[in-house]
């Protein structure tokens, strides 16, 4: 058995190739590094602006789960809370929101498209049909929900490469027929 790697074309990968994958990889690095710090400061703005950074964490996990699910978990917290006789939720409305700032309709249907674009890109990084868009079509719902499906088909492109051998889903495309296909 040979100590010398296997040369081009013999299951081996050129010098020259090589380099470029480097290149490639190092570029993709940068745009994370990029991208981490841009949320790194988003944060930190937010903090500054008033967030408790700690009350959004626990929020996005419950956002992730199912309603029962979330209202079982935080019920759970409360009773080992309660059982290590930490004296939170004691006072009637002490876990009540404590104001009464209602939140204007165009914030509140800007984060519900938000949410929509994000059930989209999770489906569509899973893989799921187009056709199950879940909201009526021609809805804002429907629309945002649609644009991340796509950005979450890029990234299944993405990840897969211009080169890939693997099996692929066959994926649904909205035409006509799918639009009176899904109910409204």
């Amino acid at each position: 058995m040979s100590d010398t790697p296997p040369g081009p074309g013999h299951n081996g990968i050129s010098p020259a190739m090589f380099l470029e994958f480097y290149g490639q990889i190092r570029k993709a690095k940068r745009k994370v590094d990029e991208v981490n710090a841009e949320y790194r400061n988003t944060r930190k703005r937010a903090e500054t602006a008033g967030v408790n950074l700690k009350a959004l964490a626990l929020m996005e996990k419950l956002a992730k789960m199912e309603p029962e699910e979330a209202a079982s978990e935080l019920r759970t917290s409360m009773r080992y809370a309660s059982w290590a006789d930490l004296k939170v939720g004691q006072q009637p409305d002490l876990l009540a929101p404590g104001d009464d700032v209602a939140v204007p309709q165009k914030a509140m249907d800007q984060h519900r498209e938000s949410i929509a674009e994000d059930a989209g890109y999770a489906a569509g990084k899973q893989g799921s049909d187009r056709g199950e868009n879940p909201y009526p079509a021609g809805s804002p719902f429907s629309a945002a929900w649609d644009r991340g499906w796509g950005d979450g088909q890029r990234v299944i492109a993405m990840e897969m490469g211009p080169d890939s051998s693997g099996p692929k889903k066959v994926r649904g495309a909205r035409g006509a027929k799918a639009e009176k296909a899904r109910p409204a």
